[in-house]
């Protein structure tokens, strides 16, 4: 190696400017090129909250970062690819007014190994800020947070 290029890669390092590592992509239903599912991957992103919550405007979550996670687990499980299986998103709601965004999220898939090269494959990506922006899905129903977060 040049030692010009190990001088930047070791000054990258030193700064956090290391080029991240591609994660798998999340998509919305199975390939139809050949693959195997290897495990089912859950994360939680955001805050439990509940009637007894103090804040009043409790921080809203990143789907962008929420579904990174996911993707990141299902990396570490040795996938190339996740398919997501399970969306739950849970609004705060005071004074009868409910938060524009979700504050916390579920998010539940299953780690694939798509077969030779993924890039070959033709896969529906999901699009995190179509699920930010669903305030108004009508799969939304009013819900006391002792039932909000049933395991």
């Amino acid at each position: 190696m040049d030692l010009r290029v190990l001088g930047a890669v070791a000054l990258c390092g030193l700064m956090g400017a290391m080029p991240a590592l591609a994660t798998p992509p999340v998509i919305v239903e199975a390939p139809s090129c050949p693959h195997r599912k290897l495990d089912t991957v859950e994360i939680e992103a955001g805050s439990r909250v509940s009637e007894g919550t103090i804040d009043r405007m409790p921080t809203p979550v990143s789907y962008r970062l929420a579904f990174n996670r996911l993707a990141e687990v299902a990396q570490e499980k040795g996938a190339n690819a996740v398919v997501l299986r399970g969306h739950r998103a849970t609004y705060f709601t005071r004074d009868g007014r409910r938060s524009k965004q979700a504050v916390h999220v579920q998010l539940r898939g299953a780690a694939i190994l798509i077969e030779g090269d993924p890039a070959d494959c033709a896969m529906k990506l999901v699009s995190p800020r179509d699920y930010a922006t669903r305030p108004d899905d009508p799969r939304i129903v009013e819900t006391p947070s002792t039932q909000a977060y049933d395991d």
